[in-house]
């Protein structure tokens, strides 16, 4: 029969609690009682005191007492580390190697120390979209059916694999990706695959985003004998083929899941069906392979479909939700995308990368894409803004009244019209490149304090303007 646990809660010793369970643990494998045959012979007397019709059907019950002499040195030793520790000084106990079979066992509290971790020199998250999507990335993003996932996932796809980055999410390099899909038509793939080229003034090299759609799997086997079909992703013929398709394209730096639910199989409400998939997460990770999921939300347009305890193992969980009516443009794809608790979740976030992870509403009009930060402050009489972006600003206006295009600008024409006011010199052929470098450095000061500021919005290529003659 279990013991009650009751620990002394005036005990100085941090230890005591832990020495206080290893005294009354019911079981000789827990139990170090530093008394070899007194723990021997406590086995028989216990089986006897639980009923032997259960314990004579239960063979894993036999083998766990049938252990019992082969854990006695173990169990001493563990003594041996108690009597160090359970002391109530609060001093550094004698390290003991245990049942470990290390070369240098007082080392490896120095080496697991938090000084040693501070020290440690680590690789850095190589920014494949911000810091948003780097090769150590697990991230969900969640929305209903029909807002938006896919357009979205291959348009952040494509900003990584031409190294342009998508709206204010920017890249390092150009760097592979492979992108699954589990349920869209490839009539519809090709449509996606089109419209996505079509809206980027770059297109991937040839190899650097790969798409592989199950509605084409016929044809891919027809071409490729032996290739076969995509398993669930949560069986171990699952996880054997992605590394497999890995292989043959060459591998990726990031992998886009599109969706969870059509990829794998079972109730998405049973935890059980997204445990099959975390073996396949872990070796991705260890590969160094960033992983973007798409998952759907359910009745709650806020949360994630099914058990919660799937993005117990994410570094962050994007929300898609739908913005009202009044707010969307005629014949506009828009949608607001929050990694903010309760639902959504940003481990990564610091200080310096808060605005790859800041709540956002993303737009989709006159095949442009656009985004907005939805928690900057606006623009007006009280607002924080230096002189000289207020200068700036009235360049971004007058750029703004003499283009053809209606409430945005390109980056080169606003920059134009500051040159021609007198803000920022004009590159010359003979320049010195470190003198064409600190212009450069000045406009971008200027575009990130007014996009800050929620004064502009910022794609990397147009600058819409938010708030008008408010200066």
């Amino acid at each position: 029969m279990t013991m009650p646990l009751t620990v002394d809660a005036t005990q100085r010793s941090p230890w005591a609690g832990l020495a206080a369970l290893r005294d009354t643990a019911p079981c000789p494998l827990i139990a170090a009682n530093g008394d070899a045959a007194r723990a021997t012979e406590q086995a028989p007397a216990a089986r006897d005191t639980t009923s032997q019709s259960v314990l004579s059907t239960e063979s894993a019950e036999d083998g766990l007492w049938a252990a019992v002499a082969a854990q006695q040195d173990s169990d001493a030793r563990i003594d041996a580390i108690f009597a160090g520790i359970d002391n109530g000084t609060g001093t550094r106990p004698a390290r003991k190697a245990g049942s470990f079979t290390i070369a240098n066992p007082d080392a490896l509290g120095d080496f697991l120390s938090i000084q040693a971790w501070a020290d440690r020199e680590l690789p850095a998250p190589e920014r494949l979209l911000g810091e948003l999507v780097t090769r150590d990335t697990r991230m969900f993003i969640v929305g209903a059916t029909g807002l938006g996932k896919t357009m979205l996932g291959l348009a952040l796809a494509h900003g990584i694999a031409t190294g342009a980055g998508f709206l204010h999410w920017r890249s390092a390099r150009p760097a592979r990706v492979l992108y699954l899909d589990g349920e869209m038509a490839s009539a519809l793939i090709k449509l996606r695959s089109v419209d996505a080229m079509r809206r980027s003034d770059m297109q991937p090299a040839p190899g650097m985003l790969s798409i592989y759609c199950r509605d084409f799997e016929g044809q891919i086997e027809e071409r490729f004998p032996g290739i076969g079909t995509m398993p669930a992703l949560n069986t171990p013929a699952g996880h054997r083929f992605v590394f497999s398709l890995l292989e043959a394209i060459g591998g990726a730096d990031a992998i886009f899941f599109d969706n969870l639910m059509s990829l794998t199989e079972g109730d998405q409400k049973d935890e059980t069906t997204w445990s099959g998939v975390l073996p396949l997460i872990d070796a991705l990770s260890a590969k160094r392979v960033g992983q973007v999921w798409f998952d759907h939300t359910g009745h709650d347009r806020t949360r994630q479909y099914g058990a919660s305890a799937k993005a117990w193992r994410m570094d962050a969980v994007g929300v898609m939700t739908p913005i009202a009516e009044g707010s969307r443009g005629p014949a506009e794809l828009a949608f607001a995308l929050s990694f903010d608790a309760p639902h959504g979740k940003a481990r990564r976030r610091t200080p310096d990368n808060w605005r790859d992870f800041a709540p956002c509403t993303l737009r989709l009009a006159g095949d442009h894409w656009s985004s907005e930060m939805r928690h900057a402050p606006r623009a007006g009489p009280s607002a924080s803004l230096s002189p000289s972006a207020r200068t700036w600003h009235t360049a971004l206006l007058q750029a703004l009244a003499s283009t053809e295009t209606l409430g945005h600008v390109t980056r080169e024409a606003w920059r134009a019209q500051a040159e021609a006011l007198g803000l920022i010199s004009a590159d010359c052929a003979d320049d010195a490149p470190a003198e064409i470098a600190k212009r450069s450095s000045k406009f971008r000061k200027y575009v990130s304090e007014l996009r800050a500021a929620g004064w502009i919005s910022d794609d990397g290529r147009t600058i819409r303007d938010l708030c008008g003659a408010a200066t």
